[in-house]
């Protein structure tokens, strides 16, 4: 594969295909961001992949390449294989299944206790620092809960991560998708890498049909636009449903991406800016018209020390957060009408989120 390309008037550039070095390199690749896997269309209910550990041990069968989990409490097996690996035509089928069936005589305490001895954190704790930064609200009992029931239930999503796929794989997972089981589903990830100098591109195609989940043993929802402001207009008074509309409006024109929640009973969205090469959470809106500061992320992905004070400092000026400064929670917690129910600070708010934006494109 070849990809040619360029940025305004310059030359152009070709993306040759890169491949990987070795399993290693494309296991490592999808452990650091699990979110690469296209979970979206594999589980019509279920959200990215947050959190992945590598070699995770069964005893009876070896290690499985990546365990990975998200906020919904779903759960991922990953085995990955490269084209000129012969195990990748008929193998890895039978691993991932094996995987599948000894990880289901686990319970959610050796899962923590396995995370907490090799990351010096449990899964629980790993999940909820990433859910904690775009849902203030994420409900931990819920995840345990939901995360016990799909251990017990053998619920997984099943994936083969390949360089290049193999013709016998993707028949045999056809086959399997369409004639198995009503629970069992395979899907297999093709990520093809190209490069050119220091910039890399991974074009990914999946194969394999996707199988809903049952949406009533589901403890987790995918929002989006239409089913978020449906509920707002239920849940938020007439001035802050108002409000939440308005500030919607802001974040579609100016945010560099808006991440929405997963919460099974309150839809949520998340105004995200790049900082350092990663998105970072700046606020979050909640469909009862509450808005959670996304300090704790702020902290920990913006270096630099005076961007930082003075976004707190800009939001100081709205009498409603003129304490925040003092706030000990990492995301302090506020009524929409409370924090910008006047226009001046609606002004002062979005002001000190534009200036927050232009500091960090400097």
């Amino acid at each position: 594969m070849k990809i040619v390309f360029r940025k305004g008037e310059e030359s152009w550039k070709v993306f040759e295909t890169e491949g990987y070095a070795n399993e290693e390199h494309l296991k490592k690749l999808i452990a650091q961001d699990p979110s690469l896997i296209p979970v979206a269309e594999i589980e019509s209910v279920s959200s990215p992949f947050d959190v992945a550990i590598t070699e995770f041990p069964l005893r009876g069968c070896g290690s499985m390449d990546i365990l990975a989990f998200n906020r919904s409490g779903d759960i991922g097996i990953v085995e990955c294989k490269l084209a000129d690996n012969p195990e990748i035509r008929r193998k890895v089928i039978g691993q991932i299944l094996e995987y599948a069936a000894y990880l289901n005589k686990l319970d959610y305490a050796a899962l923590n206790s396995f995370f907490l001895q090799k990351e010096g954190k449990t899964f629980e704790e790993l999940v909820n620092e990433k859910a904690e930064n775009e849902e203030p609200e994420w409900d931990k009992l819920t995840f345990q809960k939901t995360v016990d029931q799909n251990l017990k239930e053998g619920k997984y999503t099943l994936v083969i991560v390949v360089d290049k796929m193999d013709d016998n794989l993707r028949t045999t997972i056809d086959f399997i998708n369409t004639c198995g089981l009503q629970k069992i589903s395979i899907s297999a990830l093709e990520m093809n890498r190209l490069s050119s100098g220091d910039i890399e591109i991974l074009v990914p195609h999946l194969f394999g049909a996707s199988k809903p989940k049952d949406a009533v043993l589901s403890q987790r929802r995918s929002w989006n636009e239409n089913d978020f402001f449906e509920q707002a207009k239920e849940k938020a008074s007439p001035n802050g449903y108002e409000l939440i509309k308005k500030l919607f409006a802001f974040t579609k024109e100016n945010s560099d991406h808006i991440s929405w929640g997963t919460g099974r009973d309150s839809g949520s969205f998340t105004f995200q800016l790049n900082a350092d090469g990663q998105l970072t959470s700046v606020f979050n809106i909640y469909t009862s018209g509450s808005v959670y500061i996304s300090c704790g992320d702020i902290s920990r992905k913006i270096k630099d020390q005076k961007v930082r004070d003075d976004f707190r400092k800009a939001l100081s000026q709205i009498s409603a957060l003129k304490d925040i400064d003092k706030k000990a929670a990492k995301n302090p917690k506020y009524d929409i009408g409370s924090l910008m129910g006047t226009k001046e600070d609606f002004d002062r708010f979005s002001q000190a989120v534009l200036e927050l934006k232009k500091q960090l494109q400097e």
